[in-house]
């Protein structure tokens, strides 16, 4: 099984996304054949990928995951839409996750306790701590044909058409198996815990 947890996203960040998807193909319609814009089941806010792991260690992971009572976290706001790995090599598209104070980043981001937390807990499980830095985003799209995407710039600036991204919950964490199939990754509940909300 492939795991991953994420906080799921409100029903007014999903109308935020899928009108700047519409402000795009408006404003840039030679970018829509090339992208494969992430579908609303399929976004979120990933906190930590797991990987490939066995029914055993599937099920205590799960059993960890549903027994953990996460510390409360403000909301945040959305940051800046950026390309990975970068616009010149662009490959996939993503929302920043900023902290709602700007100048907070890397370990001092609110969602940095909620990550350490996580690992701590799985690490008794076999669960290896992150290697990279701790980043939050959201993926917004792929890019179909890498080295095609002239039109990279112009999608970025195409945000302020669909206004301000609104505030992001996050309350409710979510393990999700991952299920590759030819169309596109298909995700699975398989538990979920939720944090204690804040004003």
């Amino acid at each position: 099984m492939r795991l991953f947890l994420a906080f799921d996203l409100d029903p007014d960040v999903h109308e935020w996304c899928d009108r700047w998807r519409r402000a795009v193909v408006a404003a840039r319609p030679g970018a829509g054949p090339d992208l494969r814009w992430v579908a609303e089941q399929a976004r979120h806010l990933t906190l930590k990928f797991i990987g490939e792991v066995g029914p055993v260690q599937a099920s205590a992971i799960a059993e960890a995951v549903a027994a953990m009572e996460l510390a409360p976290v403000p909301r945040l706001v959305a940051g800046a839409l950026r390309w990975l790995p970068q616009a010149s090599r662009a490959r996939v598209l993503v929302l920043d996750v900023d902290p709602a104070s700007p100048g907070e980043a890397g370990d001092r981001h609110p969602l940095s306790p909620v990550h350490r937390e996580v690992e701590a807990v799985l690490a008794p499980l076999g669960v290896a701590a992150d290697a990279r830095a701790f980043t939050p985003h959201i993926t917004l799209a792929r890019v179909r044909n890498e080295g095609r995407t002239p039109w990279a710039a112009e999608v970025l600036s195409a945000s302020r058409v669909a206004g301000t991204p609104p505030p992001i919950a996050c309350d409710r964490l979510t393990l999700y198996e991952s299920r590759l199939r030819p169309t596109g990754p298909e995700y699975r509940v398989v538990a979920r815990t939720r944090a204690r909300s804040t004003p």
